[in-house]
């Protein structure tokens, strides 16, 4: 019983450990673009949007600077939440996993006392009757 908690156990850490490797990819999917991003921006100096500007176009959410930034930070914050979130359940479930093998141990360690009680008194039930018999 204990192997399949151990089993099960190593799944869960498993896949919380994806998820996390998930989570740490997305991160530096978002990082990359926003560095690709200003790195664009760098290399174009900046004329791309001037021009668009001079056009008479406002910022809009797709191209505005500000913009981009204020939803990389969002991301970031909503992305280290989710992972804040899951290692915290992963230390919840590691913890009640540990209780339940204690719990475990602990009613093998009373089974077998059971046992060994049992077998003490079928013995000295035994040894009673043939001095029973004898009288």
């Amino acid at each position: 019983m204990q192997d399949k908690f151990q089993t099960m156990s190593n799944q869960i850490i498993g896949r919380i450990d994806d998820m996390s490797s998930l989570i740490d990819d997305l991160e530096k999917s978002i990082a990359n673009l926003v560095t690709q991003g200003r790195v664009e921006e760098l290399e174009e100096g900046g004329e791309g949007l001037r021009k668009h500007r001079q056009a008479g176009h406002r910022g809009d959410a797709k191209t505005d600077p500000k913009t981009v930034q204020d939803l990389t930070s969002v991301m970031q914050t909503l992305l280290q939440q989710m992972q804040d979130k899951f290692q915290t359940m992963s230390n919840q479930i590691i913890g009640r996993i540990d209780d339940m093998s204690s719990l475990i141990d602990d009613l093998e360690k009373s089974i077998a006392n059971l046992v060994t009680q049992g077998r003490v008194e079928e013995l000295e039930g035994e040894n009673k009757i043939p001095a029973m018999q004898k009288n």
